[in-house]
């Protein structure tokens, strides 16, 4: 049984067209939590849930630029990026097991892997990123997109590799893929979409993870990799 989570959040933000065709929105956040539900390692000595207090606080700063609106030009070349600047994820308690009757968590006083106050929440990058540049005329729609993923924590420990686990090297925990830094990563992706004149229709083609890369994006049980190169051919009708 997991109580619910409470929190006192705050925004302030703005909203612009610098010049017609230049947009620049920004929001700064702060959320505190009396009560957040977090997930860590499935196994390994880990819990899969846990409670305790949080802060999160940061800066979301989107934008788009437009050709055809800035220079009257008759396509349209447009760039437009998302970024999101996670600077405190801080676990300002330590946080207990949602099963307290789970033996790791007895051996640790009640805490998920003993009391972590001041590390910073797993899964929660500091910095996201996703950047688009296209190209539209007519009907016709092209565009490259990358995105980026800073590093983040796959644990409440915060260890940089399972070999730092405290109960050893060669545990089981430590060998489980479940412990350490999920590195950074950026793909790219590439979409196009021709719309039929008069029918709502749009065919659309695209290719995630362009280049192929292979990264890390989960540990919660065990080593988890992206999606490998992906082609996507399709007709969407809008009602």
């Amino acid at each position: 049984e997991v109580e619910s989570e409470s929190s006192v959040n705050f925004e302030a933000g703005f909203k612009s067209e610098v010049v017609a065709g230049v947009k620049l929105d920004g929001t700064y956040f702060r959320n505190d939590f009396d009560n957040l539900v977090a997930s860590g390692s499935v196994a390994g000595g880990d819990q899969p849930l846990a409670q305790g207090e949080a802060l999160f606080e940061g800066f979301e700063l989107a934008s788009r630029v437009d050709s055809s609106r800035l220079l009257k030009t008759d396509y349209n070349l447009y760039a437009q990026a998302a970024w999101t600047w996670l600077w405190t994820a801080e676990q300002t308690s330590g946080f207990r097991c949602v099963d307290q009757t789970n033996a790791s968590c007895v051996a640790n006083g009640g805490f998920v892997q003993g009391n972590t106050t001041g590390n910073r929440l797993p899964y929660a990058a500091e910095h996201l990123l996703t950047a688009r540049l296209g190209f539209a005329k007519g009907n016709f729609d092209a565009n490259v997109e990358l995105v980026f993923v800073g590093s983040q924590f796959g644990d409440f420990l915060n260890l940089e590799t399972g070999s730092d686990h405290p109960n050893g090297a060669g545990s089981i925990e430590a060998l489980s893929g479940q412990f350490g830094e999920i590195q950074s990563f950026t793909i790219v992706n590439l979409g196009m979409t021709y719309s039929i004149d008069q029918t709502n229709t749009d065919l659309f083609f695209t290719i995630k993870n362009l280049f192929d890369e292979e990264y890390v994006v989960d540990r919660t049980r065990g080593i988890l990799p992206g999606a490998p190169r992906l082609f996507h051919v399709g007709l969407k009708q809008n009602f």
